[in-house]
């Protein structure tokens, strides 16, 4: 296996680059939606009330095709500010 099949450490479910994808578009969203700079490493996104874990969105990432994330991505965190 090489390095780019490789799973994510925090996010085993996505190889390397999807993770880095992933964390990248959740970072994207913020910045656009809030115009907020977040910190997102690992497993979650740091926002201003705590941790948010990526392991679900990961998971429905990893479902889908790939050019479907940003949408997927926008889904979930605009659910979880809704549902606040």
């Amino acid at each position: 296996m090489n390095l780019h099949h490789a799973p994510d450490p925090h996010l085993p479910m996505l190889n390397l680059p999807q993770a880095e994808r992933l964390r990248s578009l959740t970072a994207a969203y913020f910045l656009a939606r809030h115009g907020t700079h977040t910190t997102v490493t690992g497993d979650a996104v740091r926002l201003q009330d705590g941790l948010s874990p990526l392991s679900n969105l990961a998971q429905r990432c990893r479902r889908s095709a790939e050019h479907d994330w940003p949408r997927i991505v926008e889904q979930h965190f605009a659910g979880l500010e809704n549902s606040s």
